[in-house]
């Protein structure tokens, strides 16, 4: 039996859309392994590096480090520009030190510092996630944004692959793009305030995704950014086709 550990923003923590990790964790083949969810809404790199660095002063080393994030890196620059009304989940998150990456330097030196305290440390695998989508208009400039911050992520996990570290890139861009293709110029949607987001999670409760994602012209998320129940299972398959490809898992269900 194994012990992943998943740490990430709000796509790992599931509070918001349709969890992921919920599929794993119910998934046959996962049955007998432990899965954390090491997830928090808003962390930006700099935060699941301080989170990762206080786990592992408290508690047994996890056999596999899945890092999922970086999104936060591009999205909360994005939120402070739209107005006071997000000032008070920003502060909430600085005071956990949850604050974006000022450019690709720094966002590459994150990485690596996380990656150096996984090793170092004595963790035996890490794989880390690309940024699936920031909206669904792949041509948006949030998303060739991100699209630079997943180089620098394939580049970091390629550079310790070659230095003879167990580690691996789940490269969850590709496949959503892929699937976000036939259907670009994709949707504008991204939400915009607080509310959205909590008036979202009762709009799903009452009236189901469909009528959301429909409105929106949506396909894997329910407003730009948190899955929904299809863009959670697509989520969940790469990962079990990853699991499988590094030997972790005997066959994908």
């Amino acid at each position: 039996m194994s012990k992943f550990l998943f740490m990430g923003d709000s796509l790992t923590a599931g509070n918001l859309g349709f969890s992921f990790l919920k599929l794993l964790q119910d998934s046959s083949v996962l049955m007998e392994h432990t899965l954390m969810n090491g997830g928090e809404d808003g962390y930006t790199l700099e935060g699941l590096r301080l989170k990762l660095e206080a786990f592992l002063t408290r508690n047994k080393l996890p056999d596999v480090l899945i890092l999922e994030g970086g999104a936060n890196d591009v999205l909360l620059p994005r939120m402070q520009s739209q107005g006071p009304e997000w000032d008070p989940f920003i502060r909430k998150l600085k005071r956990h030190g949850s604050v974006p990456a000022g450019d690709k330097a720094s966002f590459r030196n994150t990485l690596r510092t996380i990656l150096s305290a996984a090793f170092d440390s004595m963790i035996p695998r890490v794989m880390i996630c690309t940024i699936p989508c920031l909206g669904e208009d792949l041509l948006s400039g949030l998303n060739l944004k991100r699209e630079e911050y997943n180089n620098i992520i394939r580049e970091a996990c390629l550079e310790y692959e070659q230095a003879l570290f167990d580690c691996s890139c789940i490269d969850l861009a590709q496949r959503f793009e892929e699937t976000l293709l036939p259907f670009q110029p994709g949707s504008p949607y991204l939400f915009n305030d607080p509310e959205a987001l909590q008036h979202d999670a009762r709009r799903i409760l009452s009236e189901g995704e469909n009528t959301l994602c429909s409105e929106r012209k949506l396909q894997l998320t329910i407003d730009g950014a948190h899955l929904n129940s299809k863009g959670a299972e697509l989520m969940a398959r790469c990962f079990l086709e990853a699991f499988h490809r590094e030997g972790l898992i005997s066959f994908i269900p």
